[in-house]
């Protein structure tokens, strides 16, 4: 006998049709003929089984207590429906099915509190840590592709001209995909353009890898600040925003030191390759992470879903939006030029001054987030949750409301750092700078954490994401794209960098101005 009649007898004693595979009923075919003709076909079935189920269900028709003897089962042609996966497509859909269909258990790791602000508060000090590598150098960079100082400031506008697009579209997309899954996409691209800054031969290169590195910077920024408000309590809240927002000055002071030293021992250009490798353990893990952001329940009546129109109807989210492009307006100018105004001005090694700087940043940075956190924990203890749905009158009434008093008090701040920031650059000895810097700094720093909550806590649950997204849209497109080149123009028309940073410091007084009118309209809401 040949195989095949071999194979058919084999398949006629064990009963005939009442023995095929189950995936032959689709076909028409027994397994052993699919197999012998395209074993990659059979391969696939099997991987569609294991994945539909351990049991795939036969739609077969027979008498359970039937004689030894009587007649096989007797099979009917089955559909898809038939076989159970009308629920499974329907999933896919997005269709009715879901709602009738057993919930299943999430795949992949689940992270709680601890590890998201671990894990966040890790990839944000990366993510600064490679903004201020470039501003670091900035000085190298300028003679290795003999450009202007304007120019210069071009990189930091480009970066965040790629990060203001993209932030508001990742975060429309992280109501339909997975969040970690967008994170991963992102911070892919992210380590892409750490390799093409790393060997960038021409300073359009360069400017371009600044753009991706800003497209994905924006989903890991635009996606993670409402994880890290849906695992806080009352009572820790203010200290988990610090713990997180900490990142953005250490990292950005901590990318001052590496790319000056990494510029002494190597080169500018060795950094983004530690820094690509530092990152890809944490881009690995967000493509097996299945938390998501907690949704608001569903209301009875279909309603309009809030848009982006309704952030920019809203004058409390204006205003501290607004007073806080102000604000970036000014930070960002200062972490761009502030190593080389040390450098230019007080005559210190670019590697001196970036250390230097670096340390003012970082301390105060620390300091200053911590007090401001510890000051809205206390805030927040005094409202009920901070949620607008929930307690309208926590948030407004009265003047107590927790939106209220944190925006009181990021104008409080920022007014009482004005004075030292215009004594720092006042052509006065050294020591008076880093006395009016570390003071300054300090002060503006202590606004991270109260102000970043007002952009949860103003909007409605599901307007989180969009409105830090917007929010960092506007800050970013008003403030710090803008900033570095304004103040390198600054700088080279007067011929004085102290002139240029205490133009760019009197910028801060929009931020304490808008701030106390939201608090107004916070108090009336």
């Amino acid at each position: 006998q040949t195989p095949r009649a071999s194979q058919d007898n084999y398949r006629e004693s064990l009963g005939g049709s009442a023995c095929r595979h189950p995936a032959a009923l689709f076909y028409g075919k027994s397994p052993f003929t699919m197999a012998s003709r395209s074993p990659l076909l059979c391969l696939i079935l099997c991987c569609i089984a294991l994945d539909v189920g351990s049991a795939l269900p036969l739609a077969a028709t027979a008498d359970a207590s039937r004689l030894p003897g009587s007649p096989a089962l007797s099979i009917k042609r089955a559909s898809p429906l038939d076989l159970g996966l009308k629920p499974t497509v329907d999933r896919l859909r997005g269709g009715a099915g879901a709602a009738v269909a057993a919930p299943a258990k999430p795949r992949g790791l689940h992270l709680g509190p601890i590890a998201l602000v671990a894990s966040f508060t890790i990839c944000n000090l990366l993510n600064y840590v490679d903004r201020g590598l470039v501003n670091g150098v900035l000085p190298t960079l300028g003679e290795d592709f003999h450009v202007s100082k304007t120019h210069l400031g071009a990189l930091t506008g480009a970066f965040m001209g790629g990060y203001c697009a993209l932030c508001p579209i990742f975060a429309y997309l992280s109501n339909i995909f997975p969040p970690f899954l967008l994170m991963g996409i992102g911070l892919t691209v992210w380590e892409i353009s750490a390799v093409m800054a790393a060997s960038a031969p021409t300073f359009q290169w360069l400017l371009a890898a600044r753009v991706l590195s800003g497209v994905g910077e924006a989903s890991f920024q635009a996606i993670a600040p409402p994880f890290l408000d849906d695992a806080a309590t009352d009572s820790n809240r203010g200290s988990m925003l610090a713990i997180f927002f900490c990142a953005i000055p250490v990292g950005t002071a901590l990318g001052y030191v590496f790319g000056g030293y990494m510029e002494k021992l190597y080169s500018w250009r060795q950094g983004f390759y530690v820094l690509a490798a530092l990152m890809a353990p944490l881009t690995l893990t967000c493509f097996f992470v299945n938390n998501t952001i907690k949704k608001p329940p569903a209301p009875a009546v279909d309603a309009a879903k809030p848009g982006i129109i309704d952030l920019f109807r809203n004058k409390v989210w204006l205003a501290a939006t607004l007073g806080y492009s102000a604000w970036t307006f000014t930070i960002g100018a200062f972490a761009v030029w502030g190593p080389t105004l040390l450098h230019s001005v007080h005559k210190l090694p670019l590697d001196v001054a970036d250390l230097h700087f670096g340390a003012i940043t970082v301390a105060m940075g620390i300091l200053g987030t911590a007090v401001g956190g510890v000051l809205l924990d206390k805030i927040t203890k005094k409202g009920a949750k901070p949620q607008l749905e929930d307690k309208k009158e926590d948030l407004g009434g009265g003047g107590g409301g927790i939106v209220t008093m944190s925006l009181m008090l990021c104008s409080a701040l920022t007014a009482v750092a004005m004075p030292f920031l215009f004594l720092a650059f006042s052509n006065a000895p050294l020591s008076v700078f880093y006395f009016g810097m570390v003071l300054g700094e300090f002060f503006l720093f202590s606004t991270t954490a109260p102000l970043n909550g007002v952009f949860l806590w103003c909007v409605s649950a599901e307007q989180r994401s969009m409105s830090l997204a917007v929010a960092n849209l506007v800050i970013h497109l008003l403030g710090d794209v803008l900033s570095p080149v304004i103040a390198g123009w600054l700088w080279t028309r007067t011929g004085s960098g102290t002139t240029a940073m205490t133009l760019v410091s009197a910028w801060l007084g929009w931020g304490v101005l808008l701030w106390a009118l939201g608090a107004a309209a916070s108090r009336n809401a």
